[in-house]
């Protein structure tokens, strides 16, 4: 029949070149900032059910909302909501999918940022912690979801974190094995030249009142210079020899 040829070939509604006019909104600041526009295009009148994944710095579904879209070029004020639920800072991937087909055709980032700072805006874009989808994959692909990582994803990076500690071990104990080598390679003498320098340099120091008998005093008091001096030549040839041993 005419009438049911017709309405085969007609095409399912899709969606079209979602993105928001800004593709971040920030907490706090001017409203402006608070919020922006998403954009698409449909061929025809559709329920369009849009479904957001925090990819970073978590990976986890966060919910979903419907727009009854109408043929053409359909713009929705986002300001960072989900129902009640205020998105807080991270980056987000939000999914379009047609109702009832339920197949997500496209899908676009929006950055959360706890203040109008654009700077970081740039990482924030390519951040992922859900690692499971491959680098350079079409976004309307559904072959994997955000928030849902795999164990394959997730073994190269506790393999990752585990190979600091280890190579942080070995890397300590060289140190310590290479301290202690050097320690025992300095002949006994020096140690004894050093401490018979500071010695010399402590009793140059001494006050006249912390001698013993007057006559130590007096005698501090008139060699206090010879002293001191002997004391700091000793302590520069103790030094020569370590550097030349």
């Amino acid at each position: 029949m005419p009438g049911r040829k017709s309405s085969a070939s007609s095409p399912r509604a899709k969606v079209y070149r979602l993105h928001f006019s800004r593709d971040w909104v920030s907490r706090s600041g001017p409203k402006r900032t608070r919020q922006t526009t998403m954009i698409f295009v449909l061929k025809k009148p559709a329920l369009v059910e849009f479904v957001v994944f925090q990819v970073a710095p978590e990976c986890r579904r966060i919910g979903r909302f419907r727009v009854a879209g109408r043929a053409g070029v359909n713009r929705v004020r986002f300001r960072g909501r989900i129902g009640r639920r205020v998105l807080g800072p991270g980056t987000y991937r939000i999914r379009a999918r047609m109702v009832p087909q339920g197949r997500a055709v496209v899908d676009t980032t929006l950055v959360v940022l706890a203040h109008p700072q654009p700077q970081g805006i740039a990482s924030a874009r390519n951040a992922d912690a859900c690692r499971s989808r491959p680098r350079g994959q079409s976004t309307s692909s559904t072959a994997s979801t955000p928030g849902e990582p795999s164990a394959t994803a997730a073994s190269p990076g506790r393999s990752k974190t585990e190979k600091p500690s280890r190579a942080h071990g070995v890397l300590g104990a060289r140190f310590a094995e290479r301290g202690m080598d050097a320690v025992k390679s300095i002949p006994l003498w020096l140690f004894a030249l050093l401490g018979l320098a500071i010695a010399l340099l402590a009793v140059a120091a001494l006050p006249l009142r912390a001698t013993p008998t007057r006559g130590a005093g007096m005698a501090l008091a008139y060699h206090r210079g010879m002293v001191a001096l002997g004391g700091a030549a000793l302590l520069v040839a103790v030094t020569v020899a370590y550097a030349l041993h």
